[in-house]
Formats: structure tokens, C-alpha cells, sequence
């Protein structure tokens, strides 16, 4: 995978994430437990995505997007981080 198709993937689930936050459905996909895994999925390796995805999941376990409330703008770094080497 070169490093634009990786950069294009990462991007990719970064949006999706992002749209998930307010605009489609909610289904809680921008949680950095689900979209870093997915990220590293789809760049080839899912077990970091999945390390990441726990650390990043604990530090904003208290911030969960309910009703009103929006959390700060997490999913951008954990769809993000499984594209460093």
C-alpha cells in the first residue's frame, strides 16, 4: 500500500467518523475503540488500531455523546494514528 492509498483509507474513515458524530444515525462508530481498529484494518494492520483504539477509548470513556451533548473532536485521531509506521 503506497503512502497516498494509505493517507486516502485514513481519510476516508476519518469521515466517516466524523459524520457519524451528528449527521447520520449515530452509531457510535467515531468511538476511538471502533474507527481505530477499522482504520488499521483497512491500512493492514488491526491489532495497533485495536491497542490504540483501547488507550484513546479510556482516556475519553467519560465524554460520551448523548443527547445535546458533544464531545470535543475525537474521532479525527484515532482513524488517524494507525496510518504513522
Amino acid at each position: 500500500m503506497t503512502i497516498g492509498s494509505s493517507l486516502c483509507t485514513a481519510a476516508a474513515v476519518s469521515l466517516l467518523a466524523g459524520l457519524d458524530r451528528t449527521a447520520v444515525l449515530q452509531l457510535m462508530i467515531s468511538r476511538p475503540i471502533v474507527a481505530a481498529p477499522l482504520a488499521g484494518w483497512l491500512l493492514g494492520n488491526a491489532a495497533i488500531g485495536l491497542e490504540i483504539g483501547a488507550f484513546l477509548e479510556l482516556l475519553w470513556l467519560g465524554r460520551i455523546p448523548v443527547g445535546a451533548s458533544i464531545p470535543p473532536t475525537i474521532p479525527r485521531s484515532p482513524s488517524a494514528v494507525p496510518f504513522l509506521p
